[in-house]
């Protein structure tokens, strides 16, 4: 095991616990209309019910845990019967199923990470009574996508130019 195998295993085993209590307080701190949309001047115009929200995140997070889980455990299968015999990916059969799965465990963390961002900028701007957007959070995404894109490059990257580890 590689010391990015172990990190991305542990960065999704630290991302998923904590997405799910983050969620619970939030649920528990939110007010009942969550505002999720503003003009242009910061008003709040767009509102959806905590219950729905509750509901539709906990969806989010079950189904996009499980599916890329799946993901990554069907790319390190049908990875190596795909790559050329030429590869040294090839050669270590047991390296090529340990590098789709730290990719897989990285989008994982990655979209967890994101979602948490999310509902940190939710909770943000709903704490206020009048749920004003008062500061642009804007940047959360950004960190938040730039995170998931490194993720979903990472595989290809370590294929065309990294090697196994001898």
């Amino acid at each position: 095991m590689t010391i990015e195998f172990i990190f991305f295993r542990f960065w999704r085993w630290v991302s998923v616990p904590l997405l799910i209590i983050m969620t619970l307080v939030f649920y528990f701190t939110l007010p009942d209309m969550i505002a999720y949309h503003h003009t242009d001047l910061g008003r709040p115009d767009g509102f959806v019910n905590k219950q729905q929200f509750f509901y539709g995140m906990v969806g989010i997070i079950l189904v996009s845990n499980v599916l890329i889980q799946l993901l990554g455990k069907t790319l390190g299968k049908t990875l190596y019967a795909t790559l050329s015999q030429k590869s040294a990916w090839k050669q270590n059969p047991e390296q090529t199923k340990n590098l789709a799965e730290s990719a897989g465990n990285a989008l994982n963390a990655a979209v967890n990470t994101l979602v948490f961002l999310c509902l940190v900028a939710l909770s943000q701007i709903n704490s206020d009574k009048d749920q004003i957007l008062r500061t642009n959070n804007n940047w959360l995404l950004l960190i938040g996508l730039i995170l998931v894109l490194g993720a979903i490059f990472y595989l290809p990257i370590r294929l065309l130019y990294g090697k196994p580890q001898s």
